[in-house]
């Protein structure tokens, strides 16, 4: 019932256009990972849920790239009521299925890739603790979405907790992430998000390190949202 309640006010809100209002000066950055139908984890979502989220979006917002975001924050532009698509780790159905949903409506998204995955058949273990075999895309389906124009950014080279990990092997694992993706799209990747994206999955030493490295961002993935004055280096995402 709760939850029912929280589905028609949120409804009722967006009908009469008063979200236009609380998001007034505001941005969303979303945040995806898994889109199938074949199992149910805390970071996947149906295809259904996902489709109807893109729907959602596109009678609602301005979905916008993660780039033209970072473009309007740096020029100080209004940033209301545009949302940003989002994937992190690499997963299989994000080139399967997921791209051409955004494709057939004309959207945009940046998927942030743990390179070590790519092309691999590392069992992540949060997929093992829900029995769950984990599936990555390869070096082609990433070229393919590099081709298809949707932005391609580093996630570390192995997921990696860069909050306990040292800072020696944390720079290690975004240079490292950086250069795989550099190699295979033959471009070099200006987009950086942390993994697991909590408050202590990050260090200011780290962050710091980032801002000064020509990367353009370091966003989270615990809510809240973009403002004017939003650091890039602290950038907010919904996880969905």
């Amino acid at each position: 019932p709760k939850r029912a309640a929280k589905h028609w006010l949120g409804r009722a809100v967006y009908a009469t256009g008063l979200h236009r209002r609380a998001l007034s000066g505001r941005a969303i950055v979303t945040c995806f990972h898994a889109i199938n139908d074949d199992h149910v984890s805390p970071i996947a979502c149906t295809r259904e849920e996902f489709a109807a989220w893109l729907d959602f979006f596109a009678d609602n917002f301005d979905v916008i790239g993660l780039e033209a975001l970072l473009d309007r924050l740096a020029a100080g532009a209004d940033v209301s009521n545009a949302l940003v698509i989002t994937f992190d780790d690499g997963y299989l159905d994000n080139h399967a299925f997921a791209a051409p949903e955004l494709s057939r409506r004309g959207m945009t998204a940046t998927f942030f890739v743990a390179s070590s995955f790519i092309d691999s058949d590392h069992q992540a273990w949060w997929d093992s603790d829900c029995g769950i075999r984990s599936r990555w895309m390869t070096w082609d389906h990433v070229r393919d979405l590099h081709a298809a124009g949707f932005s391609i950014g580093a996630h570390t080279r192995t997921h990696a907790d860069l909050g306990v990990c040292g800072f020696d092997t944390a720079v290690a694992e975004i240079e490292g992430s950086v250069d795989d993706i550099a190699a295979a799209l033959g471009a070099r990747p200006t987009l950086f998000a942390y993994p697991f994206g909590g408050v202590d999955n990050m260090t200011s030493a780290v962050r710091d390190w980032v801002r000064g490295s020509g990367l353009r961002c370091c966003p989270s993935s615990y809510g809240g949202l973009v403002g004017p004055q939003t650091d890039p280096f602290d950038l907010p995402r919904l996880p969905i």
